[in-house]
């Protein structure tokens, strides 16, 4: 969590095993796991309420992973 989720988002997918997003509402947390099979959850806490990031985060960690073969195919260029 932070307060400015930009910074975090290009540190973190600098790094070839992590694939950053920012949840913004359940729909882009959703997004981001089908799209990119997202590891990484960034929040920024100051727009949110308690219970709203403890949805994401919720949603977020229950979610399978699976890396689509476009994305797979994008990861290894």
């Amino acid at each position: 969590m932070t307060q400015s989720a930009a910074a975090a988002l290009v540190f973190a997918n600098r790094c070839p095993s992590l694939r950053a997003i920012v949840g913004t509402c359940m729909e882009t947390v959703e997004q981001g796991m089908s799209q990119v099979a997202a590891n990484v959850l960034v929040i920024e806490y100051p727009h949110k309420t308690l219970q709203q990031i403890r949805n994401l985060i919720a949603r977020f960690v229950k979610a399978r992973r699976e890396l689509s073969e476009e994305t797979a195919s994008l990861s290894r260029s």
